[in-house]
Order: C-alpha cells, then structure tokens, then sequence
C-alpha cells in the first residue's frame, strides 16, 4: 500500500514530526511487504484500517494542522497487529527487545511500567497478545508526552509572532504619535495596553519553555485562554498599571514619573497580570484527581 503524506508549508513546527512519521511509516510498510497470502488475515485486515487511518489524519485540518499525533498512534497500532503474525521464535525475541525498551519508561513513568511487565506476565494469554497490551501501554504514554510537545510548540509559534506584531504596532505609536506625561491620549493608552499584551505574551512564552513535558495541562495551551491571557491578564493589566502610575497612585523613589517609565510599568503589570489567568485555566482544567479535563494526566 501506498501512502503519500504531504505536510503543508506553513506547519513549520510540525516539520520533525512528521519525518518521523515518514521514515517509521516506510520501514514499516517495506516489513509489511505486499504479499497478497495474508490479505484475508484479521491482523492484515486491521492493519489496513490502521493505514487507511494514517492519511485520514493527514486529511484532516485542525488549528494544529494535520493530525500527525493521531497517525503516529495509528501507526503503532498497525505495529502491534503485526506481532500476530509472528512465530513463537520471534516472539520470544521481540520480548527480550520490549522489556530494554521498557527501561526508559521504568525511569520516565514507574506505574506504567508495571503495568506493562504485568502485561507480559499474564497467565493463559497468547505471548503475542501480551505483546501487544505491553506496547499499548508504552505507546499511550508517549503520546500524551508527546501530543503535549507539539501543542506547546504551536503556542510558542503564535506568543512569538504576537510578540512581533505587538513590538511592531508599539514602534510605529512611538514613532509617529506624540505623547503627554500630563494628559494621556488615546494612542498612549494604546500603546499602554500594547505593552501589557506584551508582558503577558512574554509571561507565557516564558510558561509554555519551562512546561514542555507531560506535566504541560492542555487547559493552558488552547487558543481561547492565550487570547485571555493577552487581552485580560495583558491589555486590561497594562492599562492599569501605566495609569496607576502616571496619576501618582503608583510612586516609586527610583522612577521618575513620565511615559517611558509608564510603558515599563505597563509591560511589568502584563507579565504578573497574565499569571493569574494561566493558574485559573489550570485549575479549571483539571478534576478533582488531578488529572486534565483535556486528557491526560499531570503525571505517572
């Protein structure tokens, strides 16, 4: 079977993933082989589905992209089909590779590694069953590990060209608008909340580099509660703080009053009014276990 997967241009940050999945997909298909002996087998049958699940995916079109995450999970199911076909002599050795695979995972989630040894170990189940619940579990982890990667690595994408848009329309206010300490104006405030949209896009930037990992909740990492965190904890913030500031309720023996000051304050009062709103989505997102209403947990 052929399978042609075309990653579209602007899905840069889904680059690396997805040559992964093109170079796991070929080895997997030349192993697979075409040999029409085995096409009436269940397991080839399900591994047909499998595939056609594959460019299903890749068809899609989500705010991410093509759904490389929900192929990749496709495709190790496919995998784990094909240990049906295997004989008793390949089992056993595919055994031995699986228990060093699950080193990593021993390390990385100890309750998912016990599962999965228990998994092997199950009386009256065909080895090649075992197997396959064994890799399942290992597999579930990995994509929730790395499903929260690539939802991390978007929101970067769109933080730092807000950053870039927000620095842009900043520059062109200080460039071509004249402010007044006394009396602030309407592009004043505009670049006000432009510097708190600021703050709060750094604030998350900031967030987002130190959670990549399993423990990233995807309650933070959607598009509806970045564009809070902007316009609340940001715009609203800002504002705020500079006005605060420039009316004397904020006063500081180490800043003189005046609009540059006033946009520091400004991009200050963004960043910390952006955390609150990030601690609120985190905690609305999860249950009471602990776990994220997204999917997923916080840890294994």
């Amino acid at each position: 079977m052929e399978l042609e997967l075309k990653l579209p241009p602007l899905r840069f940050w889904l680059r690396p993933n997805h040559d992964n999945l093109v170079r796991e997909l070929g080895v997997f298909l030349a192993t697979l082989g075409d040999a029409d002996v085995y096409a009436s087998q269940p397991w080839r049958v399900r591994i047909n589905k499998h595939l056609e699940g594959i460019r299903s995916c890749y068809q899609s079109r989500g705010p991410y992209g093509p759904d490389i995450n929900g192929a990749w999970a496709h495709l190790q199911a496919a995998q784990r089909e094909l240990l049906a076909s295997l004989s008793e002599e390949e089992l056993q050795v595919r055994q031995g590779i699986l228990r060093v695979e699950l080193e990593k995972l021993k390390r990385d989630a100890p309750r998912r590694h016990k599962e999965a040894e228990a998994a092997i170990g199950g009386r009256g189940i065909p080895l090649s069953r075992q197997l396959q619940l064994a890799e399942e579990i290992r597999d579930g982890y990995y994509q929730n590990v790395y499903r929260r990667i690539e939802m991390t690595g978007f929101f970067l994408a769109v933080l730092s060209w807000a950053n870039v848009i927000l620095f842009a329309v900043l520059v062109g206010v200080w460039r071509w608008v004249t402010f007044n300490a006394a009396s602030p104006n309407w592009a004043a405030m505009l670049a006000f909340g432009v510097s708190g949209a600021m703050g709060a896009s750094f604030s998350g930037l900031q967030s987002l580099a130190k959670g990549v990992n399993s423990a990233t909740p995807k309650s933070i990492a959607n598009l509806w509660t970045t564009f809070a965190r902007i316009v609340i904890g940001g715009v609203v913030a800002g504002l705020f703080g500079a006005t605060a500031f420039l009316s004397g309720v904020i006063a500081s023996s180490l800043i003189s009053k005046g609009i540059p000051p006033a946009f520091a304050v400004a991009f200050a009062s963004g960043f910390a009014g952006d955390r609150p709103i990030a601690s609120l989505a985190s905690h609305l997102g999860k249950t009471g276990n602990g776990k994220d209403r997204a999917g997923g947990t916080e840890s294994d």
